[in-house]
């Protein structure tokens, strides 16, 4: 929509092509980010091809209307960032992934829930032993007294509800899901194992 608007015209091809760019972009960033780890051009050549190889990945591209692809490379390539930061201590790098994550937040609701995460990794492995320790045994204390005082929820002002209520658990910014089974497990095997969409998936692991 955003390219036929500039364009002034609907174009089947056209419209196609920031998420095109996307891809190249995606490619070239994870390139960098080996290659600003001492890894060789070829290794991250290959690293970048096993990316982009992927069926799915594939699939997200072709298709310029939704933002998975978007969403994905922000918060994938922002981890990739967070990671390097800690590992190396670049506080440049921590930033940059925290502000990529946010970004992918921004272009779609399920991105708060990496956001989260993302803010989670800065803030446990930035922290010491003591401090983690503390941080436990004050979740702990939290647990019980919310099972004590059978609260499995809580009001956060300016953010929603937090918690277990009415069947349905409660993320803030992001929504409620109800629970409910799904039996998934030959749907998520055939994925794995048969379909192509996870190409490299089992090669890798292995």
């Amino acid at each position: 929509m955003w390219s036929a608007l500039s364009l002034g015209h609907w174009s089947e091809t056209l419209v196609n092509t920031p998420v095109l760019l996307c891809g190249i972009a995606l490619g070239l960033a994870l390139y960098g980010q080996c290659r600003e780890v001492t890894l060789g051009p070829i290794p991250s050549l290959a690293a970048a091809y096993f990316l982009l190889s992927i069926p799915l990945l594939g699939t997200h591209l072709s298709l310029a209307g939704y933002a998975d692809i978007w969403m994905a490379g922000f918060t994938g390539l922002g981890f990739v960032s967070l990671i390097r930061g800690r590992i190396q201590h670049n506080r440049f790098q921590l930033v940059l992934g925290l502000l990529m994550v946010a970004i992918g937040a921004a272009v779609k609701n399920e991105g708060m829930v990496w956001l989260y995460t993302a803010i989670a990794f800065v803030v446990l492995s930035g922290a010491s032993r003591r401090s983690l320790m503390t941080i436990a045994v004050l979740g702990l204390l939290l647990g019980c007294l919310a099972w004590l005082t059978g609260t499995t929820s809580v009001h956060l002002p300016g953010s929603g509800l937090l918690g277990f209520e009415a069947g349905s658990i409660h993320i803030p910014m992001v929504g409620s899901y109800a629970l409910q089974y799904h039996p998934v497990w030959s749907a998520y095997r055939t994925a794995f194992l048969k379909h192509d969409s996870w190409n490299l998936l089992w090669f890798l692991v292995i």
